[in-house]
Order: structure tokens, then sequence, then C-alpha cells
């Protein structure tokens, strides 16, 4: 390892053309630059110029900020400021460096954290032709290879969870203002697996995690020396995961051998390879996994007793209750770990059982809001809040928080009130929202063709091996928009409650209005993250619910909304002779573009506000909404014969009164017949009215005079 540690300083030292140093207990250890070596330090291009799937790549090119370490969002370069910020950030670099002082795998762990987040925005070619590659990203697979390779050999590990949302939404039925804390406490935990599993392992093997090649969502990819195995691990975590999980979760693993030419040269094969084992692996029946060396009878599942029946835990109805409580052990951590996510600002992982987040019966997890004490505890600050600097994991675990006691709490006088600093329940949520006409909404997200951008997309370079360079970092960069990039924008609202969020998707739930706004502000932002590229897109699914339906009930509606997204094209697609989904969002039953939605959430702004200044009232928007239903259900050639004259006559009968001339400003385009989106904007007329009442202030229930 020590060999290791001198070749990154000396890699450190040779682009920023001088010495650098650590201390390495207490020992002074300096490399020099290598001057017989050309090493270039360039602009690093967005990821998302390199690909190309159903376009040409996009021009021009857009490059990296390299003062956006958090959350790179391209833009064009300006090479003279380029070299001053440079300069700069070797220079802090340097400085940072020399006040490292620990452990030989600590002080590893510690420069390559130094060098993620200073240097994330540079990229480094061997010649000035050659493909540009992340300073960090260089490093970090240089070393995993080193420290596992043995003879040019290793083992490359891929590892997925199964049943994930199965074990998040279980007993979601029981009422959403008791299993909030919960379903995130679940949701956080998954996420903490997929990190601590491979990390435990690479900790036994090096003293550090960086044998981690990527853990984003439910699973991690792990390179291990050619001896070892993740195999008698996977059996003792799914033994626990039966446990723990109620018997919902397994961990999926394939291994196989990988040379340096395949693992720097061939990376997307090789795991492709392993995707498929996995996939294999997934269709076999749950009891191979679980009773391969045990019978039923071990099984804690087996109730027998009658006694045993009569007291179960009131959230999972699988254990028996703790004293005292209403809930098993594991609901009972679940609910407690809930409760700590917010103020987690540290992740120690442990070689015992005492930490929050158990992996098995040898490992677990402590959450801290203070770094944990003692300089040799493997830990990861979260989100890159460490000064001085250590690793960083990127979690996006927001939860909205009441800043003071709840006032709807206090209005509908709960038995247990929302307390300043305790979590909103999704009850408070909707009502703070818009306590005329409390609503919900769930909004799922995933990015489109993700499978085809990788094996596909990653165009192919054979001047230099970064075909494992880029895979990892195209899944890098859009963890981080899901992770850090979709925390930033939920700051803007704090009224937001994430499910999951990182890889490629997110589900988050809120008051329907925040949901509405925030799908699109998310799009909007994710096109800018990609530079615009159109074969980089997403789907969303959006449903809006009253509060009281239960999160297993609403989460089914979003997942056949977000499947609606991804493979029915909207009329809008069908009229452009398109035929496939994607790049839309289905919000209920009625799919859309991006841009589309964009402008009827506009017109339901502008809707509202003639609701809300009672210019507009809601018996003649229903009314309005009853003549476009009528009118779409005769055939085509019919539809403006049918709705004009009941348009008219609505408009005539009820808005021709000076202080409405806003409301014959809105029906104006509605009115038009040579108007070539008509049919278009009364196809959507009900997704208006339902996105109208989700921005209205007023009470739709008031009762407003008016002629039939």
């Amino acid at each position: 390892m020590r060999e290791v540690l001198q070749w990154v300083l000396m890699q450190c030292a040779t682009w920023a053309r001088q010495p650098v140093r650590v201390h390495v207990d207490g020992q002074r250890v300096q490399a020099p630059p290598l001057s017989e070596r050309t090493v270039l330090v360039q602009p690093l291009p967005s990821i998302f110029s390199d690909l190309s799937l159903f376009h040409p790549r996009p021009e021009p090119m857009l490059y990296v900020s390299p003062t956006a370490a958090r959350v790179p969002y391209p833009r064009p370069i300006d090479a003279q400021a380029f070299q001053s910020v440079w300069q700069r950030s070797v220079s802090r670099v340097i400085t940072q460096c020399a006040l490292v002082d620990d452990s030989l795998p600590r002080v590893l762990e510690r420069v390559l954290a130094i060098i993620n987040r200073e240097w994330a925005g540079f990229g480094m070619t061997m010649t000035p032709d050659g493909p540009v590659v992340p300073l960090p990203l260089y490093l970090r697979v240089q070393v995993a290879w080193s420290l596992a390779a043995q003879s040019q050999q290793a083992r490359l590990v891929y590892g997925d969870f199964s049943g994930i949302q199965s074990y998040v939404f279980a007993r979601s039925r029981l009422g959403v203002s008791a299993v909030a804390k919960t379903l995130r406490a679940r949701s956080a935990r998954i996420s903490l697996m997929a990190l601590g599993v491979p990390w435990a392992e690479s900790v036994q093997i090096t003293q550090t995690g960086l044998l981690v090649l990527s853990a984003v969502g439910g699973g991690f990819t792990l390179l291990l020396p050619p001896t070892a195995s993740l195999a008698i691990r996977q059996a003792e975590i799914n033994a626990w995961l039966h446990e723990v999980t109620h018997a919902q979760m397994v961990l999926h693993t394939a291994e196989m051998p990988i040379t340096a030419d395949q693992f720097f040269g061939n990376y997307m094969a090789a795991l492709s390879a392993l995707h498929a084992q996995v996939a294999e692996s997934k269709r076999q029946p749950l009891a191979s996994y679980l009773f391969h060396d045990a019978t039923t009878g071990d099984d804690p599942w087996v109730w027998r007793s009658t006694a045993a029946l009569q007291s179960r835990c009131v959230r999972c109805e699988s254990y028996p209750p703790l004293p005292g409580l209403d809930l098993c052990h594991w609901c009972a951590l679940d609910e407690r770990l809930g409760g700590e996510l917010p103020r987690m600002r540290w992740i120690q992982l442990r070689d015992d059982m005492t930490g929050m987040v158990p992996m098995g019966n040898h490992w677990s997890l402590a959450l801290n809001a203070n770094r944990p004490p003692g300089s040799q505890q493997a830990v990861y600050a979260l989100n890159d809040t460490a000064d001085p600097v250590e690793p960083t994991v990127w979690m996006n675990l927001a939860l909205p928080i009441a800043t003071t006691d709840c006032p709807h709490c206090q209005t509908v006088q709960a038995p247990d009130p929302v307390r300043a600093g305790q979590p909103y329940t999704f009850a408070c949520l909707a009502a703070l929202d818009a306590p005329a006409d409390p609503r919900l909404g769930y909004l799922k997200v995933d990015v489109d063709h993700l499978g085809l951008l990788m094996t596909v997309g990653l165009v192919p370079d054979t001047t230099m091996a970064t075909d494992i360079y880029r895979v990892l970092r195209l899944q890098d960069t859009l963890d981080r928009f899901f992770t850090e990039g979709v925390r930033q924008l939920m700051q803007e609202t704090r009224t937001l409650y994430t499910v999951f969020s990182g890889g490629d998707d997110l589900y988050v739930i809120g008051g329907a209005r925040q949901i509405a706004a925030f799908s699109l502000t998310l799009a909007e932002r994710f096109a800018d993250y990609t530079g615009y590229h159109p074969d980089v897109t997403l789907s969303a699914g959006l449903v809006f619910v009253e509060p009281h339906v239960s999160i297993a009930i609403a989460t089914e509606a979003v997942e056949r909304a977000l499947h609606r997204a991804k493979n029915v094209p909207s009329a809008e697609r069908v009229a452009a002779g398109i035929v496939t989904g994607r790049n839309q969002v289905t919000i209920g039953t009625t799919t859309v573009g991006w841009t589309r939605y964009r402008r009827l959430w506009e017109e339901a702004q502008e809707v509202a506000r003639l609701l809300d200044h009672r210019w507009l009232s809601h018996s003649g928007l229903y009314r309005l909404l009853q003549a476009a239903q009528f009118a779409l259900q005769r055939p085509a050639a019919e539809n403006a014969a049918s709705w004009f004259p009941r348009a008219t006559y609505e408009m005539h009968r009820h808005y021709m009164g000076e202080e409405q001339q806003p409301v014959r400003t809105w029906l104006a385009p509605y009115l038009q017949p040579d108007n070539p989106d008509l049919l278009a904007r009364l196809a959507l007329f009900p997704l208006l009215v339902s996105l109208a009442r989700i921005r209205s202030q007023s009470d739709p229930t008031y009762p407003v005079q008016g002629g039939d």
C-alpha cells in the first residue's frame, strides 16, 4: 500500500508540477513530479457530450465547470479562466495534503478525498488528441486495481438487492401518518446496505473502502483479489435479510475473474455478463436462498404456538413485540432510524452489531451527527460536509422537518401533534400545501434508455483504455444529480418527502401543488444537467390522491403512470410520427410531453387566478369541462361543432361583464375555429381543470350563484 500511496503522490506532483507531501504516522512522505512524462491537464468535457444513441453527439462541446464539484452542470469553458482556477486548486491541494498525518490506509483515503473535492472538474490526457479522463476517477480506478490485482488478475463482483419495493412499502396500508418515519428509514437502510456490504468487504482486505467501484441505488460493484469471494458473506447476509426485512429482500451477487485488459479495455462487457447472471439468479425461488443449508423448522417465521399468534408487532405483523411496546425489535429500530436521519452527518463502519444499521452478524453502520472519535475509524462524511476533507458518500435523505409546531395538527387537535424539529406526517404536508383541498402528490422518475446508454451510447475509443472510466463516470454523474442535485432542489421548498433518490431514479411524496411544480423544475434542471442532450431524457409518473389513501395503493398507481409514460406515446408524439413513449410525464392516466406540461401548468395558474378572484366560478369551469368531454365523445369530425355552441353560450351567458375580461381572454383560443391546437387543448381540458384545482387557493365547494 505504501507503493500505491507513493504512486498517487507522484501523479499529483506531476499534474501540479511541484512536490506533494503528506505524513504517515508522523513520518514525512514526499513525491517529486516526473519530468520525463508528458501529462496534460485539460478542461473536462461533460460525459453527456460523449454519448450518442439516436442522435449525433451534441454541439458545441460543453464542459464540467472546474468550480462545480458538488453538482457538475456543463457549461462552455473559458480557457484563460480555466488555467487560473487550476493554479488556485493546485495550491489548495498542496496545502491540504501537507496537513494530513494519519495511518497509511487513512492517508491514502484522505488524499484521494482531497483530490476528489478539489479536482473533480479537471481532466487529464496522455496525448494532445487523447480522450480526457477526470483526475479523481483515474486515480480511484488505478488504486483499486493496484490493491486488488495479483499477477494481473482480480475478481469483479456485482451485487443487487431484490424485493426493495415490497420491503419499503410493506404494511403501509396501516395509515400514512403512522408510517412516515418507517418508510424513510427502510429506504435509507437499503441505500446504506448497498454501501456498507462492499465497504465492509473492502475494509477487511485493505483497511480502506477503495475496492468499491460504485454503490448506487440498490446495487454495487466491487473489485477483489482473485482468491477472495463474496459468496460466504452473501449467504450470511441473506439469512439475516430474511429476518430483518420480513423475508422480502434478497442479495444477489455474481462474480468473475478479470484481467487487466478486460478491466480497463472492456469493462462494460464484463459488467453486462454479471448483470445477466444476477438477472437469472433473481428468477430462482426465494427458498433456494433461505433454506439451502437449513430446514423450515429453523425459520422464525414458522409460528407454532397460539400465544405467539395472539401477540404480533402492529407494524409488520410478523414478529412478537418488545416488552411494553407495540413494535417488534426491527420495526422499533426503523422508527428510531427515521428519527435520526435528519441529524446524520457521518457514517461509521463497525465490526460489531452496535450500529443502527446491522449488516449480517458481524458488521454494522453507525450514524452520527459528529465525527466519531479515533483516527483509525472507517468513516464517510455525508455529502462532502467534512472539514478537513474526508472520504465522502452522496445521499439524499431529505425529510420535511417542522420549524415550529405544526399548525395543521393544532387546528385538528391531533392526538400526537408534530412538534418543532420533528418530521411532518403526510397528512400535514397535504393540509399545509392546500388547506381548502388537501391532496398528496406522488412522483416517480426514471432515466430513459439507461441500459442502451451504458452499452451502446458510450462510444468506444481505442487510443486509451477508457471504457471503465466512461461507464463509472456516467453512473457517478447520474447518481450525483439524483442525490446532491435533487437534494439542493428540494431545499427550496423543504416540504417534500424522499422515499428514494439515487442512481437513475427518484420517488418523492409531498403536497399536490408542491409535487406538480417540483416535477417540472426537476425535468428542466435535468435537461440543463445533460446539456439538453436529446438522447438523455426523463420519464415520470405523477398521481394526486386524498391523504387517507394508503401508500401501497398510491405507489401502484404511480408505477402504472410511469410505465405508461415510458411505453405509450402521447398524442403529440403520435402526431409527430413517433410511436414510442419516453421523455414525457403521465399525470394520472393522461400522458403529455414536458413542454406541453409546462404550458398546461402556466395556463392552470391563470385559471386558478380567475377562480381565486371569483371572476370564474367553479361551477362554470365544471360546465366547460362537461362541454369539452361531450365534444370529445363525438366523432372526430364533429368535435369542434359540438364544442363551440356550448362554450360560446357559457361565455355570453356568464362572462360578458367588464370585470370578467380576463375570463374572455383566457377562453379566446378555445373559441377560434382556425386554431390548429384546439383539439389538443380540448383533449387536455380535464387535466387542465385538475391542475387548476391544485393551484387554486379557493375552496371548490364554495357555493357560486349562476344560471344553468
